[in-house]
């Protein structure tokens, strides 16, 4: 499958630690094809950090690590979500991606044993302040002893760390500490960054508030937690800091406990898992829309010998023509790639007669045909830009369309049209409207015939495909 990345961090492509060798590996199952135009990719996947891109007929995925962002506008989210509350979520919280690209998982597995009490006494590096939880958690331990800050909130030293994030200098800095105050921005399904990692690579305690998700994931030995924002827990927290402070085998029985539970990520965080989960739903996806795609087209149950398509894009419509019985099929494709694409399908097949050209032109096969023919008219610009052929003006020839059909001799054919709804009388064609009323539209078919009858059949909407046919 080929996929497109757009809004994500700088140097995403390139030397950034956390980078797309993350989404190679986690989507490699699905034949994983890098491209940067989205117009030619079958999935667009987009992160919080920018402008969506969207295109029509193309799998959407959002990239949210952060949370408070619409989980229910995308085919697929990922992020630290309850899956069982977000249908659409995959659950790969932030601090996944930060493991396996920085190779840090094993470092976590088999850290070295820790000999040493540090002499200093707890660190914290932040530069967000609004968070009121681990704001507290800093004054409540700073009653107790002076808590070193050296980012840019609270800085309590005068000394700013510059060492950069997740670098060896970094663990280095805060290895000198027995205690670093790693709490989340907030609390929120199964939201966990990167931040208790800073303790545990540099071989410290983990000082933690978020999601409770957590306690599937660490070992409960391995780090302290804050249960709840209130000041029982913000007391018990402090009693458990003063107690490892004060009595150096405590302190390194817990910075010498394994990392996770069962010294192994859980199963459902493992790629293996995730790679497989990413899989699954995807295919879900696919096999969805390749469903709807059949009945939101029901030329089919019009048969005729002839059918004439305008928009081949991908050569679904051709297949479902050729799955239905009809014998000769002609399709028009403005956009070369997915013109290519479609010949390069159906090459070999002699029914299938593909023509790269705007379908105002296609009089020149349909003048040739001497019975009845059976029309799906679906074209229109597809978002392709200008490379279509269409400019801002003319999305969809529909209304050229009818008039080259009303030029033939016979008036018997079944035209079906697709995207009713998009029939507005606004006088300029947009993707948002077809540019004429319905009212026109059906004016056209019985100026064509006027013992036509009409029907309303669902496609990808309820009662979204016009259907003119002669009753028997």
């Amino acid at each position: 499958m080929k996929f497109s990345f757009h809004a994500f961090w700088p140097r995403f492509f390139e030397d950034e630690p956390n980078n797309i060798s993350f989404f190679k590996e986690l989507f490699s199952n699905l034949n994983f094809q890098l491209l940067h135009n989205p117009d030619e990719a079958d999935v667009i996947v987009n992160s919080l950090y920018g402008p969506k891109v969207r295109r029509p007929n193309k799998i959407h995925i959002l990239y949210g690590p952060e949370p408070n962002y619409p989980k229910d506008e995308d085919d697929i989210v990922i992020g630290g979500l309850e899956e069982s509350l977000y249908p659409k979520g995959i659950n790969i919280p932030l601090f996944v991606s930060y493991l396996y690209c920085n190779n840090f998982l094993e470092k976590c597995i088999s850290r070295p044993l820790r000999r040493t009490v540090p002499e200093k006494f707890c660190c914290w590096i932040v530069s967000n302040e609004k968070s009121v939880e681990r704001n507290t958690i800093f004054y409540a331990l700073n009653s107790y002893k002076k808590v070193d800050s050296v980012g840019m909130a609270f800085n309590t030293t005068g000394y700013l760390l510059t060492e950069p994030w997740g670098s060896q200098g970094f663990f280095d800095f805060i290895s000198q500490y027995k205690f670093v105050i790693c709490g989340e921005n907030t609390k929120i399904d199964k939201y966990i960054t990167e931040k208790i990692f800073h303790g545990y690579l540099a071989h410290t305690v983990p000082i933690y508030y978020g999601s409770e998700y957590c306690k599937k994931i660490f070992d409960p030995n391995s780090y302290l937690y804050l249960e709840e924002a209130n000041n029982e827990s913000y007391n018990n927290l402090l009693n458990k800091v003063i107690e490892l402070d004060n009595d150096d085998s405590k302190w390194l029985q817990m910075a010498n406990s394994p990392v996770f539970i069962n010294n192994s990520l859980i199963e459902e965080l493992q790629m293996k898992n995730l790679k497989e989960n990413v899989e699954t739903r995807l295919k879900s996806i696919i096999n969805r829309n390749r469903e709807m795609e059949s009945v939101r087209r029901p030329f089919i149950f019009f048969k005729n010998k002839y059918l004439v398509e305008t928009g081949t894009h991908k050569g679904d419509g051709i297949q479902d023509g050729l799955e239905a019985g009809f014998e000769v099929i002609h399709s028009y494709e403005v956009f070369a790639p997915l013109y290519e694409e479609s010949v390069k399908r159906f090459e070999g097949n002699n029914k299938v007669h593909i023509h790269l050209k705007s379908s105002v032109n296609m009089w020149d096969e349909i003048s040739q045909i001497n019975e009845p023919i059976t029309f799906w008219l679906d074209g229109h610009n597809s978002g392709y830009n200008n490379e279509t052929g269409y400019d801002e003006l003319n999305f969809y020839p529909l209304k050229k369309e009818l008039e080259v059909i009303a030029r033939h001799p016979i008036k018997t054919h079944t035209i079906c049209i697709d995207d009713r709804r998009l029939l507005k009388p606004t006088n300029i064609n947009t993707p948002e409207s077809i540019g004429f009323s319905e009212g026109e539209i059906l004016k056209c078919l019985y100026d064509i015939n006027p013992n036509y009858t009409i029907e309303y059949r669902d496609g990808v909407h309820k009662d979204d495909v016009i259907v003119a046919y002669i009753s028997s």
